[in-house]
């Protein structure tokens, strides 16, 4: 979920955006793959002003974000792919 001040779409390769924007994108990341910092946050908020390139994180500590179970899994049983997942999101101001 992307929050920028861009009125159009354009591509990328930042979660389907671009690396360069102005705003809040949102990301709920549905698919575990294992990076080569073996840490992966099912929920990540990534912030630019549209004056950096953003870069995948180079350590562990770069790594921002919280876990959440909201990702199909074969070998859950409390989990399942008709289940809903809800986030509320409220913008007031600058925050």
């Amino acid at each position: 979920m992307w929050f920028i001040d861009q009125s159009y779409y354009l591509e990328g390769n930042l979660h389907g955006s671009q690396t360069e924007f102005n705003g809040i994108g949102i990301i709920f990341d549905t698919y575990k793959n294992l990076d080569k910092l073996h840490v992966h946050k099912d929920i990540s908020v990534l912030v630019n002003k549209g004056d950096k390139d953003w870069k995948p994180p180079t350590k562990v500590s770069e790594i921002i974000g919280c876990d959440a179970n909201f990702r199909f899994h074969n070998e859950r049983g409390d989990f399942s792919v008709t289940d809903a997942s809800r986030a509320k999101i409220t913008v007031s101001r600058d925050r």
